[in-house]
């Protein structure tokens, strides 16, 4: 058995991707040198940044055998970003409803609400151009619940 965290979060991704094929889904970061998509009004899509944080140790699952099979935690942060402020709460609201309970193959269930945000983007001009809501999701898994062998990526 393996600590692939790699792969429970891949398999994040694809549910995101899969309960929203409509929405552009960007993982760690947008780039400056990214085109911003607009709908047909040249209005800004709606769009999701998914972010995950390491492997941490939990408080008190310790395993006296191995290790290896202590329980660990990890989380996603997931953003949408929207044109109005009400878009990107009801998108987030949709998103918490879909992810809320459900476990990836080889993790345990994704529980939200820990650490959320709201954030407004302003022109130069100060005037709002896209709103922000971001909520953090928590995932366990070991050693045991994540099987597959970890593949060295090429340099």
């Amino acid at each position: 058995m393996s600590l692939n965290l790699f792969e429970v979060q891949e398999a994040i991704v694809a549910k995101i991707r899969e309960e929203f094929v409509n929405y552009e889904v960007h993982e760690d970061a947008l780039h400056d040198d990214y085109p911003i998509r607009l709908d047909a009004n040249g209005k800004l899509r709606s769009y999701f940044v998914v972010r995950f944080g390491p492997a941490r140790r939990t408080a008190g699952g310790g395993n006296m055998g191995n290790q290896r099979n202590d329980e660990f935690y990890s989380t996603m942060d997931l953003s949408v970003v929207a044109r109005e402020g009400k878009i990107a709460r009801q998108v987030m609201s949709i998103a918490h409803d879909r992810l809320e309970g459900w476990a990836p193959e080889h993790g345990e269930k994704l529980t939200g609400g820990g650490g959320t945000g709201y954030f407004t983007i302003l022109s130069n001009d100060a005037r709002p151009t896209a709103y922000i809501v971001e909520m953090r999701f928590r995932f366990q898994f070991n050693g045991q619940s994540v099987g597959s062998a970890i593949p060295v990526p090429e340099p």
